[in-house]
C-alpha cells in the first residue's frame, strides 16, 4: 500500500508539473519544489527559458563553479600528498633519530669499557708495586706509563 500510495503521489506531483508549468510559470508550488526529481526537471525548464545573454552568464557561472571545484579538488590532492610526504620525513627522522641514538649508546658502551680497562690496569699495577715490582716491570705488565705509574 505504501509503494502504491508513493507511486501515485509522484504521478499526481509530475502530472501538475506537466500542466502547471510553462513559459508564464515564475514561481513552482511548494510541494513540486520539494521533491528533488521535480525539482531537478523544475531547473532544468528554467535553463531552457533563459535567453542568450541570459545563458551565457549562466554557463559562465557553471564554468566559475566547475574551474573552482577543480582547483579546490587539486589543491586536497597537493595536501593528501604533502600530509604522506610529512609523515613520511617524521617517520625517517625518527628512524634517524633512533639509528643516532644507538650509536650514542654503543659509544658510551665502549667508552665505559676503555674506563673500565683502565681502572683494571691501574689496579693491577698498584697490586704489582705492593709486590715491591720496579716501575719498570710493572709498566711492561700493565702498558702504563713510568708517570702513571709513579703517581700510584
Amino acid at each position: 500500500k505504501a509503494r502504491n500510495y508513493a507511486q501515485k503521489k509522484m504521478q499526481v506531483l509530475w502530472l501538475r508539473f506537466l500542466t502547471e508549468i510553462n513559459e508564464h510559470t515564475k514561481k513552482a508550488d511548494k510541494a513540486l519544489v520539494e521533491d528533488p526529481h521535480v525539482n531537478e526537471a523544475l531547473e532544468i525548464v528554467e535553463e531552457s527559458a533563459l535567453n542568450a545573454a541570459e545563458r551565457a552568464e549562466y554557463d559562465g557561472f557553471w564554468d566559475h563553479v566547475r574551474r573552482n571545484t577543480a582547483l579546490m579538488d587539486d589543491l586536497k590532492e597537493a595536501k593528501t600528498k604533502l600530509d604522506a610526504a610529512e609523515t613520511k620525513l617524521d617517520a625517517e627522522k625518527a628512524r634517524a633519530d633512533a639509528a643516532a641514538a644507538e650509536r650514542d649508546a654503543e659509544t658510551a658502551r665502549a667508552d665505559a669499557a676503555i674506563e673500565k680497562l683502565r681502572e683494571d690496569k691501574l689496579q693491577t699495577a698498584r697490586n704489582l708495586k705492593s709486590m715491591n715490582l720496579t716501575n719498570a716491570q710493572i709498566a711492561s705488565a700493565t702498558g702504563l706509563s713510568a708517570d702513571e705509574i709513579a703517581a700510584l
